[in-house]
């Protein structure tokens, strides 16, 4: 199978990841591009590429459905929106090595709280 079409399986995976859990889509492109050939810190900034459209139109069907509380939402994406800018500035000062760890840790972290 060719790299555009893995790549499209991939976007296909972690779209519906994003829509059946509200979230999990970045795992699934980070893994997915990595496992591509991509490097892993252009996976890790693809990925947000990637989940922004996803995010975007989740979020639109969650709200016309009346799952989005807007009173907490809007102050979600103001902090959302300054932490996306300090990872991106940290994203091209941190080793390889370590955001890997980090990413590591994150993804246990999750796996073990949806254990209990």
């Amino acid at each position: 199978m060719n790299r555009a079409i893995k790549r499209a399986a991939v976007g296909a995976v972690s779209g519906f990841a994003a829509g059946l859990f509200g979230s999990g889509g970045g795992i699934a492109v980070v893994e997915g591009l990595e496992r591509t050939g991509v490097e892993e810190k252009k996976a890790h900034a693809t990925s947000l590429a990637v989940i922004f459209p996803i995010s975007a139109l989740s979020a639109a069907l969650y709200t016309t459905g009346g799952y989005v509380p807007l009173e907490n939402t809007l102050w979600l994406c103001a902090g959302a929106a300054a932490g996306g800018i300090l990872g991106a500035y940290c994203l091209k000062r941190v080793g390889v090595r370590l955001l890997n760890n980090i990413f590591t840790f994150l993804m246990l972290a999750a796996g073990v709280r949806m254990l209990f």
